[in-house]
């Protein structure tokens, strides 16, 4: 493992924007517009917990000479990267290529220095029914948002975005080593053509600085989002799928899925037949997980939290049951990704996730991700 993987890195990664924070109650024409629960003004203080019983700051580790057996894949320096929810992109990097926010290129000349490259998702949520516009939105922007109709805990809208958000991504690239992930949507099955359009742009504008596409985002969870009628279950799943893949123009694998996140396990997935129908479709296989969530209302109480971002064996605990899918994957010739994730959705814990504990807590998620033979992994 690189050394450039600094726990600077993991601090000011662990400090940036996660997906599914952004909670939205009427429709609005601007992303600056977006709520978030937990306010970045906050000052909530916690008591530190007692450092945990098992504690060993002694430890050994044996080096051989012409290399060890067991090993993980090797590791980039650019593992941990970030993710941003499509519908705040714009106002996150910048509208046009020619008006690219300077502190977001700062920010990434920090991590490319560290890192060598820098890994981007642009996505989440408001993919899955975004529509591109290549004659422009009516209110100019880059972005435009209608309100949704699911039953998502962020009251997710309809995103509409333009060529310029790609044309944005791409001219970031020039100016830093960015590579980049983009959602495709995947909800209305591309009936409209929409999605091969969506796949059509993001792989002619963004070129080799493309990591991939992902296909679908938190499926097992369209049944209770209101974004499938239900039962949706994994054979419905599969089905769309295979209809997405025949209507879109793939030469390479490029797409990422399943993205699953909490009602199906990858392994019920991997067992239907996913890695093996679309292996010629998939370069990655990946997942998506936050260890908690403070989605509920009244919110919790996070010093009840604390203990469980301090603890080696919550990082265990959250990433072993993936270890063995990530085997699959690397034997079939893919990669293994976690497409989201963060210290907790719905914005965090006040307290916990804008403090250094979850820059101790990424820097060891990151490591057990290396161990476990993930390729990346997106704050």
């Amino acid at each position: 493992m690189r050394s450039k993987l600094s726990l600077l890195l993991f601090a000011t990664l662990s400090a940036f924007v996660s997906a599914e924070v952004t909670v939205y109650t009427s429709a609005t024409d601007s992303a600056a517009l977006a709520q978030y629960t937990v306010p970045s003004t906050d000052q909530t203080f916690l008591n530190p917990p007692a450092p945990p019983a098992d504690f060993n700051p002694a430890f050994f580790v044996q080096l051989y000479d012409g290399g060890m057996t067991g090993m993980s894949n090797p590791v980039s320096g650019a593992l941990l990267g970030f993710s941003i929810e499509l519908s705040v992109a714009a106002m996150l990097m910048g509208e046009k290529p020619a008006v690219i926010r300077p502190e977001f290129l700062n920010y990434c000349a920090l991590l490319e220095a560290r890192g060598g490259s820098v890994t981007i998702r642009v996505g989440g949520n408001t993919q899955d029914k975004a529509t591109i516009n290549m004659d422009g939105n009516p209110n100019g922007h880059t972005i435009q948002k209608y309100q949704g109709n699911d039953d998502s805990k962020t009251q997710t809208p309809e995103v509409h975005f333009t060529p310029d958000l790609l044309l944005t991504m791409a001219e970031i690239s020039k100016l830093v080593n960015a590579n980049w992930f983009f959602g495709i949507p995947f909800v209305n099955s591309n009936i409209d053509g929409n999605a091969a359009l969506v796949l059509q742009n993001a792989q002619g504008i963004l070129g080799k600085n493309l990591l991939g596409l992902q296909l679908a985002n938190e499926p097992d969870l369209y049944h209770r989002n209101g974004k499938k009628l239900p039962p949706y279950e994994i054979p419905n799943f599969m089905s769309d799928t295979s209809y997405m893949i025949q209507n879109l123009t793939i030469q390479d694998p490029i797409l990422a899925g399943p993205s699953t996140c909490c009602d199906w396990t990858i392994d019920q997935v991997l067992d239907e037949g996913y890695l093996t129908q679309f292996q010629a479709q998939l370069k990655y296989i990946d997942v998506m997980r936050y260890p908690d969530n403070n989605c509920a209302s009244p919110k919790v109480d996070p010093q009840t939290k604390y203990a469980q971002y301090v603890s080696h064996h919550g990082v265990q605990n959250v990433l072993s049951p993936y270890f063995p899918a990530a085997n699959t994957a690397v034997a079939a010739g893919k990669q293994f990704m976690m497409m989201e994730t963060n210290t907790a959705s719905c914005s965090g814990f006040p307290g916990i996730s804008d403090s250094f504990a979850s820059a101790l807590w990424a820097s060891d998620y990151a490591m057990q991700l290396a161990y476990g033979n993930f390729t990346y992994g997106l704050l």
